[in-house]
């Protein structure tokens, strides 16, 4: 046999593998009986999936149209903008189709896409069933599983030790180092006028506010607080290259993208190679976050072993961690040092940019909307006097618990502007779930699960909740359906209700997800969120800055644009704008 005839006979057995694999695909997923979307392409490819976000727009412009309203519903976030339903202009299955739940299947896989809230709360309920996928480890499991990535008995062990750790003490150092980075905030902007006037536009407060979102968050994460000015800035001691909030920023800021590589790989990146310095660069930052919180680790075990109390009265994540650990009776309860110093990154690299992201979106709520930002200051000057230069001390349980209309709108904003657009399982093995609509699907083991959070923000069961909590001056839009609406007063319940603030039903909102995976930081983001508010409108009101001849309604509409140009990078974010300008001015 000639060696063309065996070359063809390979390919031939290749590709008739493939087509069978193909085609038994294609019947699983018809098996599941939901209508179902076919796009010619692996939609999991990894090139696809790293590129494809970046490039949307410009994809949108160079494709027929036909092609790219199969394509978009591939790309990372096109839940952001894109229908809901794609099937509303997609070929369906023979199959009755639901207007919640479909089945997007590619050349290699298939997934099943719902936002049917009784099906989220189901998925997210039975975490056995529906476990989290590898893909996170790659990203946040660099040192060891920790409580965002591992399964099974493994997550329940993390779960059990970090859910002691943040906790109200957590809780409370949040609060403190939030008004005491938000202070500086206010001195840096207002600093900036020439004058030294009390009003002054600043395109600073989105830069100020996600360097004390990080600055909050390794702050309370390994007790101590950092030098808050550029010339303070730490220099790094022997045998480290570069300071912790350093290693960590870069570390954190590129976890996203050449972090997934191993340390090893970045730390001897050849020099001839493009990016070489950038490479070396973050791969120090991985080796050195590792290296340092190794060393306070060994610090704080042997402190325990000496049977000495703690030297400071604030908690700090890392040393509630290594005391957690240490209770359990045996090693099986407890958690290695890698362990630890993976749930020390999930913990900041969770909490930063999504917390960040959410403070953005609150400026320019605060900003567009006037009237919230009044109904706000009503609040604030009931729970914290005039007099007083603005350093008082202010005490965590007396001022958080009666924020109730600040905390109500940060709620709202991580409805409409919350951080994860999706949230992703995969099916551990067979497995049933009932629909909203009564019918029973099966979906075969490693089924990938996405819940679209974006489409159950704005179901129509959001609407025209609490009326009776909205401002006397608040007029209903006439142009767009209330679930749409930025209305934080939909979250207040009348009074006398056995809840302050509305329970939504089961699966209709999952910022932090829900059920035993919740997000355990979900408290902690709420206090620093709602604090930063308070501290912000304390003595101040922001409010768009306008250019020469602009009326204030160009300026609000120059604002809901930017509330439109959102960008996916794993989590939501605003597209910043470097020239974005608000007014900063006291107000009493």
């Amino acid at each position: 046999m000639s060696f063309a005839r065996i070359f063809i006979t390979i390919l031939l057995l290749f590709i008739l593998r493939r087509a069978f694999k193909w085609l038994k695909m294609i019947v699983d997923a018809r098996s599941i009986g939901l209508p179902m979307v076919f796009v010619p392409m692996d939609q999991t490819n990894f090139l696809w999936v790293l590129l494809s976000s970046r490039n949307r727009f410009r994809l949108q412009s160079l494709l027929p149209l036909w092609l790219w309203k199969r394509l978009s519903i591939t790309i990372p976030g096109w839940e952001l903008f894109e229908p809901s339903n794609p099937l509303e202009t997609s070929p369906t299955s023979r199959t009755e189709a639901t207007d919640t739940s479909f089945i997007l299947v590619g050349l290699r896989t298939y997934d099943f896409w719902t936002a049917d809230p009784q099906v989220a709360h189901e998925v997210l309920r039975r975490i056995h069933d529906f476990e989290q996928p590898r893909e996170l480890e790659f990203l946040l499991a660099k040192f060891g599983p920790n409580v965002l990535t591992a399964n099974g008995d493994q997550w329940a062990r993390h779960r059990k030790i970090v859910t002691k750790v943040i906790n109200e003490r957590i809780s409370k150092a949040v609060f403190e180092s939030s008004i005491y980075y938000c202070r500086r905030i206010l001195h840096d902007v207002l600093t900036t006028s020439p004058d030294k006037s009390s009003s002054v536009e600043t395109t600073m407060l989105f830069d100020k506010l996600t360097q004390i979102s990080f600055s909050i968050l390794i702050g309370v994460g390994i007790g101590d607080k950092f030098p808050w000015y550029d010339e303070e800035k730490q220099e790094p001691e022997p045998p480290y290259q570069m300071a912790y909030k350093d290693a960590l920023l870069t570390y954190v800021n590129n976890a996203f993208g050449v972090a997934i590589l191993p340390p090893r790989l970045l730390n001897h990146w050849p020099s001839w190679a493009p990016g070489h310095k950038k490479m070396r660069t973050v791969g120090r930052s991985m080796t050195e976050f590792c290296m340092r919180n190794k060393s306070l680790i060994d610090q704080e075990q042997n402190r325990i072993a000496r049977g000495e109390t703690s030297t400071s009265s604030n908690a700090d994540f890392i040393a509630l961690l290594v005391q957690a650990s240490q209770s359990g009776e045996d090693s099986q309860q407890s958690l290695s040092e890698n362990e630890m110093i993976s749930n020390l990154f999930a913990f900041t690299a969770g909490g930063y940019k999504t917390i960040a992201g959410a403070l953005d979106f609150a400026v320019v709520l605060l900003a567009r909307f006037p009237l919230w930002q009044d109904w706000l200051i009503e609040e604030v000057d009931s729970l914290i006097p005039a007099d007083g230069d603005g350093s008082e001390p202010l005490e965590y349980t007396t001022i958080y618990p009666q924020a109730v209309r600040t905390l109500a709108f940060v709620m709202e904003t991580e409805r409409l502007y919350g951080s994860a657009s999706r949230l992703f399982r995969i099916a551990s093995g067979p497995q049933t779930i009932q629909v909203s609509s009564g019918t029973t699907v099966r979906l075969p083991a490693k089924t990938r699960v996405h819940i679209n959070v974006v489409a159950l923000h704005h179901l129509p069961s959001w609407r025209d909740i609490n009326h009776q909590s909205d401002p006397d001056r608040f007029k209903p839009s006439p142009d767009a359906p209330d679930e749409k609406l930025f209305r934080p007063s939909r979250w207040i319940n009348p009074p006398g209700s056995k809840y302050t603030h509305f329970h939504p039903p089961k699966g209709t909102f999952v910022p932090w997800s829900q059920g035993p995976r919740i997000c355990p930081g979900q408290k902690m983001a709420q206090v620093e969120i709602t604090t930063l508010i308070l501290c912000l409108l304390r003595r101040h009101r922001i409010e768009p800055s306008r250019l020469e001849g602009e009326t204030l309604q160009d300026a609000e509409r120059g604002l809901d644009a930017k509330l439109q140009n959102v960008q996916w990078g794993g989590i939501v974010s605003l597209e910043k704008d470097p020239h974005l300008k608000f007014r900063v001015s006291q107000r009493r």
